[in-house]
């Protein structure tokens, strides 16, 4: 569960699907108290969600997970999540 309310612990939160209709909204909600790495698969929605958040956040392709599997482990080892939102 994670905790929203002001004063709670900022929280690095990974989430798959972030440019579907449930994942923006998780997004939206999350992104002003959280620090985000973002999973999507269309470049399009992606670019589009980019523009929309008009904030810095970080983008991974799940495209990336077939072909460069070790860049997946590289960028999850670095972020150190908290929490995972499955929104796919």
């Amino acid at each position: 569960r994670l905790c929203l309310g002001k004063g709670r612990k900022a929280m690095k939160v990974i989430i798959a699907g972030a440019t579907g209709d449930i994942g923006k909204a998780i997004v939206k909600t999350l992104i002003k108290d959280h620090t985000l790495l973002l999973l999507y698969r269309d470049e399009r929605k992606k670019e589009a969600l980019k523009e929309e958040l008009k904030r810095d956040c970080s983008f991974f392709s799940i495209q990336k997970l077939f072909s460069e599997p070790e860049a997946i482990l590289s960028t999850f080892s670095s972020f150190a999540p908290d929490a995972f939102v499955n929104a796919i």
